[in-house]
């Protein structure tokens, strides 16, 4: 199956396959879709990347290639999520000693509550 590749108005690379209904040719179809002067590729599927783990990061020209500094991006952001959940662990570890330690929260983890 071939697809139509092209770079968008983003940055990023913008992939094209064609519906099981489509039927005229590749070129036609990339008249239709791809944005008026734009340069496109039509490839094979089997030459797109099947890892998608750095989709954000990928460029094309005559190939598919990452981009090391939208790879760095993506990575620090995975890194920024990752110190958010243990921030978030360790917030909450904090809080039910403080709770415990104020005789709040009973072993098991049940909330203490008086009602007055």
């Amino acid at each position: 199956m071939k697809r139509i590749v092209y770079t968008n108005n983003e940055g990023g690379v913008s992939i094209v396959c064609p519906s099981a209904s489509w039927a005229s040719t590749m070129e036609k179809l990339a008249l239709k879709v791809v944005p008026e002067g734009i340069p496109y590729e039509i490839v094979d599927a089997a030459d797109i990347p099947t890892d998608r783990e750095f989709r954000n990061a990928w460029e094309y020209d005559k190939g598919f290639k990452i981009n090391a500094a939208k790879k760095q991006v993506i990575l620090d952001k995975r890194a920024d999520k990752e110190k958010d959940v243990l921030i978030q662990a360790k917030i909450r570890e904090q809080a039910i000693t403080a709770l415990k330690a104020e005789g709040k929260l009973t072993a098991d983890g049940k909330l203490v509550v008086s009602i007055k």
